[in-house]
């Protein structure tokens, strides 16, 4: 085995916590770029993205695009 002198044992555990503080940031920041598209959709696009999906009707699309311009 290694030795690793005093505290040298405390001081592996404290670089282990730190690369694992650090990999938990990064895959966190991933999963919410992810999400977002890694931009910022306007309100308009969503509801454009809605319409072509075919989750809303023509009708309320204009009623909610209407609603965004007010």
């Amino acid at each position: 085995m290694m030795n690793f002198g005093s505290g040298g044992i405390f001081l592996m555990f404290v670089f282990a916590i730190v690369i694992g503080l650090i990999i938990y940031f990064i895959i966190t920041n991933a999963r919410s770029n992810r999400y977002t598209g890694g931009f910022s959709e306007t309100s308009l696009d969503i509801i454009k993205e809605r319409f072509a999906k075919g989750e809303i009707s023509e009708k309320e699309f204009e009623k909610m695009k209407k609603a965004l311009k007010s």
